[in-house]
């Protein structure tokens, strides 16, 4: 469960890294910026209830 935490962790800092580069962008790179910050927000979330459980 902890390495499971650990990876969804990075893999949600990394998405929300990336949605950063497109939210300035024009209107279907701003789309899909927000979807990837939302992703990689509830990747964020997921990872610290497999981490503190």
């Amino acid at each position: 469960m902890r390495l499971t935490g650990i990876v969804l962790l990075i893999l949600g800092i990394v998405l929300a890294g990336l949605s950063t580069l497109l939210l300035g962008n024009n209107d279907i790179n701003a789309i899909l910026g927000a979807l990837l910050l939302g992703m990689g927000g509830a990747s964020i979330i997921a990872s610290l209830t497999y981490l503190f459980r």
